[in-house]
């Protein structure tokens, strides 16, 4: 037995680290052919099914309709809140400007005619509600306004920034566990190789799904673009608040608007790229 024992030499360093990489080489090359694979079935979807072009088609049609509908909301705020360009003595005046540049917005969204359809286009552009805040003192024109869409406003960026923020850390996490998982079953594997057989590969391709399903969400950048946003509108809302006089508070609406545009337009280039 004390032979025996005295024959057992201890493990050689260099085999050891020989292990340790030809486990991570055999993960790197399992994780390469799970990517692989994934490429192909991909490419072979985008050619083979005839449903993702008019998928794509909607989803595009989605967003512009979305734009196009903030375009027109901030134009009804501006015309209620009597800020430029309507801020014409003459309700006719202001009105006739409202409808020229509703015209202006339909006309160059008129590819958006059949996402349309079905709406109510009887009822009146300018609504008797409209003209009535319309002809309201400053000081409930600013409370109004601070309420139903400064307030509103930075609460729904606070909301989606902490949403996406939080998704972000939810599927970023989830990645990284499968990551792990995977490994550790290639290490038992190495280490046992008349076990049965572990889920490896699906393992590595859920975690790069995961990996990049975060990264096509942007959860990361949307989450910094809407915090972004939420400080913009409260520096506004300081704006609406100094207003004393009917040209600052036109210049204070018209300045908000303006960051509530530039957002919109900036979310649908993020979508299209």
């Amino acid at each position: 037995m004390q032979r025996a024992a005295g024959d057992v030499s201890p493990p050689d360093p260099g085999r050891v680290r020989s292990s340790f990489f030809s486990v991570g080489a055999l993960f790197g090359l399992v994780v390469i052919k799970s990517l692989f694979r994934c490429l192909c079935c991909g490419i072979s979807l985008l050619n083979g099914s005839p449903h993702f072009p008019v998928g794509h088609k909607a989803e595009q049609v989605w967003y512009q309709a979305r734009a196009l509908a903030e375009s027109v909301k901030t134009l009804t705020w501006r015309f209620a809140m009597r800020a430029q360009p309507f801020d014409d003595a003459r309700a006719a005046d202001a009105r006739a400007d409202f409808r020229k540049l509703m015209e202006d917005i339909l006309d160059s969204n008129r590819h958006l005619g059949s996402a349309l359809s079905g709406t109510d286009s009887a009822s009146p552009q300018t609504t008797d509600e409209m003209m009535s805040i319309r002809d309201s003192p400053r000081k409930e024109r600013k409370d109004l306004y601070l309420q139903r869409r400064i307030c509103d406003q930075r609460k729904w960026y606070e909301k989606k920034a902490r949403s996406n923020k939080r998704s972000a850390k939810v599927w970023m996490g989830l990645g990284i566990f499968a990551y792990a998982l995977g490994f550790s079953f290639i290490v038992v594997r190495i280490a046992d190789p008349a076990m049965p057989g572990w889920p490896t590969e699906p393992l590595i391709v859920i975690a790069a799904s995961l990996i990049g399903w975060t990264q096509i969400k942007k959860f990361n950048e949307l989450a910094s673009a809407y915090t972004l946003t939420a400080h913009e509108i409260g520096l506004t809302a300081d704006l609406i608040t100094d207003a004393n006089s009917d040209e600052a508070f036109s210049a204070a609406v018209n300045e908000a608007e303006l960051a509530f545009s530039r957002e919109h337009t900036q979310w649908v280039a993020r979508q299209n790229n």
